[in-house]
């Protein structure tokens, strides 16, 4: 008996949130104007529903970006936080490379920046530099400027790869299961 009241319950949720949802999203589509196409400038639009607060930001024009943004990062580490919020703040996309997951790649940077402090933010192949190299980019104006000279191009094949999960792997761990093997 109680668990058909659960089951009962349940779908009694389900069933109105859905109808909510539905609700909501007609009241928001009845809001827009017909003339309205997005154009005047604003880069936020705001809906008061009773009880309820809509807000919707649109997309900034900027130039389409061919090339690629990637970063060298370890777990845990506040500055490599640091990047990654920034770079998700502006919508970027961008390819972080964790040298705690893929510890083969560690050489690589160690290789391409001389060290191995992190994180290492590069715009296609050429070195930025850290989380303060990119503050007093942005700082100064010219983050926009260096980001549509550099990566206004195709990424190149020297730059740093993405990590392909299952091949960046250690090369030790397959040793290990042919031993156990044999």
């Amino acid at each position: 008996m109680l668990r058909r009241r659960r089951g009962a319950i349940g779908k009694f949720i389900r069933e109105k949130s859905n109808s909510f949802s539905a609700a909501i999203t007609k009241r928001i589509s009845s809001l827009r104007n017909e003339d309205d196409d997005g154009g005047d400038g604003h880069t936020v639009k705001e809906f008061n529903l009773v009880g309820l607060k809509v807000v919707k930001a649109l997309k900034e024009e900027r130039k389409e970006l061919k090339g690629r943004i990637s970063f060298f990062s370890r777990s845990n580490c506040r500055d490599c936080g640091a990047v990654r919020s920034f770079l998700r703040e502006r919508n970027l996309n961008f390819v972080e490379i964790n040298v705690d997951v893929y510890p083969g790649r560690e050489k690589e940077l160690i290789e391409r920046t001389g060290a191995a402090s992190v994180p290492q933010i590069f715009f296609n192949e050429k070195l930025i530099g850290g989380l303060v190299v990119l503050n007093s980019l942005r700082n100064s104006g010219m983050l926009e400027t260096k980001m549509e000279e550099i990566l206004g191009r195709k990424c190149p094949e020297d730059a740093p790869a993405a990590p392909v999960y299952g091949f960046d792997e250690a090369e030790e761990a397959p040793a290990e299961a042919d031993e156990m093997a044999g």
